[in-house]
């Protein structure tokens, strides 16, 4: 007879206990690996981080990105090689028509390289379009607009040395 504490318990409870526990577990080492793939920048644990965020992130924030209210923002651009045209969510920063993106995978992010093979992109912010254009890589601590004092830090944490500004159009 067992004596531990999922004893008397239903298989439902039982089952649900499990599932909660791996859950946990999972979601504690994915947690670790981005932290890792973060503060080491290791270019290999970044490419599959920026892959599962494709399928994963992007997908179920682009719902709203771009939104007025919305927490992200939405740059539209065009693949360098295919010619294709991409929506990407992005937390952007704007001050008048200036804009700055910083980017976690930093040189490996496809949005960013597109941007600056094409010379601008549109961004769609609080559901307004903008055209923008002279797409250029600035250090973070000269960053127009400037970034808030929680922002710089987040940045800094994750080791990214520069942003992406851009400035509208028209």
């Amino acid at each position: 007879m067992r004596s531990d504490r999922c004893a008397g318990r239903s298989p439902l409870v039982r089952c649900v206990s499990m599932a909660l526990t791996i859950v946990l577990v999972v979601g504690a080492a994915f947690a670790a690996f981005v932290g890792f793939a973060v503060t080491t920048k290791s270019p290999g644990a970044l490419n599959l981080l920026r892959r599962i965020n494709k399928v994963t992130f992007n997908r179920f924030v682009s719902r709203t990105a771009g939104q007025e209210g919305a927490t992200y923002s939405m740059i539209r651009h065009v693949g360098r090689r295919s010619g294709n045209r991409y929506e990407t969510p992005i937390e952007v920063i704007r001050d008048g028509d200036e804009f700055a993106i910083a980017s976690v995978y930093g040189d490996l992010t496809d949005w960013r390289r597109n941007v600056l093979a094409a010379g601008g992109a549109t961004i769609v912010h609080e559901g307004v379009e903008h055209v923008v254009a002279e797409p250029r890589l600035v250090p973070v601590l000269e960053a127009v607009p400037p970034l808030t004092d929680e922002q710089a830090a987040r940045v800094q944490r994750m080791g990214m040395s520069e942003v992406l500004r851009l400035t509208a159009s028209g």
